[in-house]
């Protein structure tokens, strides 16, 4: 089995001006991701896809080809990163490199625990799932049991269809949200225009402490975090 470790890295970023190769403590943002790819004993290639040859750079120092710049129709905020994916699949390809899973590891996650990306490759393989996708329970008060919407005529109705409210937060079923951190799917689910498929499984972080980058705030949020992040995880130093 072969897992391409796929790191989207723009040179561009509206929230958090070169948020890539903007230095969070002692190296740049993308290099946690870099790190979390080569450590993994799943991933058998790590692609780094950008249009910024400064990032392009960093990944060729810490050992990563970069065979290409991603062309620029591939690089504006609302291209598809399916499409960026299914052509950097194809330059693999020429090149004589097939694999059955992608491993989207994105930079804006940067505080992955040593051998998450194994463990959940493991959960993918054992459940032989589509995809798996990291997760974090939302918390009761949002549940969406709990979730009211106006319908057509104003009313409220619950988000999940249902008629009757679960009155009692002990009988509500845990509920979890997309992480972000780790993406694996199959390849051939590209042929589709999809990275789910219909055999979705989770892997939940628990308390595992995380950032998602999008914002000047998350962004403090990664510096107030960094320091401890390292301290548990030397690997990344």
């Amino acid at each position: 089995m072969r897992i391409l470790g796929y790191i989207p890295a723009r040179g561009g970023s509206k929230g958090v001006p070169g948020k890539n190769k903007k230095m969070l403590a002692h190296q740049p943002l993308v290099a946690y991701a870099i790190k979390a790819a080569q450590m993994s004993h799943s991933i058998s290639q790590v692609y780094v896809s950008t249009d910024d040859e400064e990032i392009a750079e960093i990944a060729r120092r810490m050992g990563v080809d970069v065979p290409r710049l991603r062309p620029a129709e591939l690089s504006q905020d609302a291209s598809p990163v399916l499409d960026a994916i299914d052509s950097d699949v194809q330059v693999l390809a020429a090149q004589g490199a097939s694999f059955d899973f992608i491993a989207i590891i994105q930079p804006t996650n940067p505080f992955r625990p040593a051998g998450l990306i194994d463990a959940c490759a493991g959960k993918l393989l054992e459940a032989n799932a589509d995809s798996i996708f990291t997760t974090v329970e939302v918390p009761q008060k949002y549940n969406p049991h709990w979730v009211f919407e106006n319908d057509a005529d104003g009313y409220l109705r619950l988000s999940t269809g249902e008629e009757s409210i679960i009155t009692r937060r002990q009988l509500l079923p845990p509920a979890f949200i997309r992480d972000g951190s780790v993406y694996i799917f199959r390849t051939s689910l590209l042929a589709q225009r999809t990275i789910y498929g219909q055999r979705i499984v989770g892997y939940d972080l628990g308390s595992t402490p995380i950032v998602n980058v999008d914002t000047p705030e998350d962004w403090e949020q990664a510096e107030n975090m960094v320091e401890d992040f390292l301290k548990n995880n030397p690997a990344y130093l």
